[in-house]
């Protein structure tokens, strides 16, 4: 299984003249230093969850879907069907 290590937060974007709200991906070590924050898979849109490392089980920080999504192969439960949005995406 493959693990999601970036995510997708909002942030302010461009320049002056030309600034907009939007999505932009940033590393889950990144993400477990803001607050507040709403996440999303890169992959299916869902909302992501972030896990810090741990030692025991030996694990590397990552992200996990707030809501299973069979449709995406960042989750645990993949039905190897192809790649589909969430039912409850993220825009």
């Amino acid at each position: 299984m493959a693990r999601m290590l970036e995510v997708e937060v909002k942030r302010w974007q461009g320049s002056d003249g030309n600034r907009r709200f939007d999505w932009q991906t940033i590393t889950v070590e990144e993400g477990l230093r803001l607050r507040g924050e709403t996440f999303r898979c890169p992959v299916c849109l869902g909302k992501a969850v972030l896990k810090s490392a741990s030692l025991d089980p030996p694990m590397a920080a990552h992200g996990e879907h707030d809501r299973r999504n069979k449709g995406c192969p960042l989750g645990d439960c993949y039905d190897q069907q192809g790649i589909r949005l969430h039912p409850f995406a993220l825009k």
